[in-house]
């Protein structure tokens, strides 16, 4: 598959994708239009697409009633 940056992207796909309306790499690479190293878009997104930041949250209450469950039987068990 041909990686390129955002801004070979858009002119290659003529749209105007932003940095929050798609999934960019963590690291640099080399995008094959340009020829820089630059973050590369790894999927763009799609209307009716989840936002990847959605299973951070569920993550983050997952983690948060862990800890809730955690003390709560530490405490229990202390009595």
């Amino acid at each position: 598959m041909a990686e390129f940056c955002l801004d070979c992207w858009n002119e290659i796909n003529e749209c105007e994708l932003s940095e929050h309306t798609c999934v960019l790499s963590k690291d640099f690479e080399l995008c094959e239009g340009c020829g820089q190293m630059k973050h590369i878009v790894e999927t763009p997104y799609r209307y009716g697409d989840y936002h990847p930041g959605i299973f951070l949250i569920i993550e983050l209450f997952e983690l948060i009633r862990d800890c809730i469950l955690f003390l709560y039987r530490k405490l229990k068990g202390e009595k």
